[in-house]
């Protein structure tokens, strides 16, 4: 289990990274 949690870690950083950069975007349009 902690195998797999090491396998999947850097893709929920990626995903939250990029989910910080379209919601950053979405919100700077939105307030544009």
């Amino acid at each position: 289990m902690r195998r797999t949690f090491w396998q999947r870690l850097p893709t929920l950083v990626w995903l939250a990274g990029v989910g910080l950069v379209l919601g950053a975007a979405l919100a700077s349009l939105a307030l544009d």
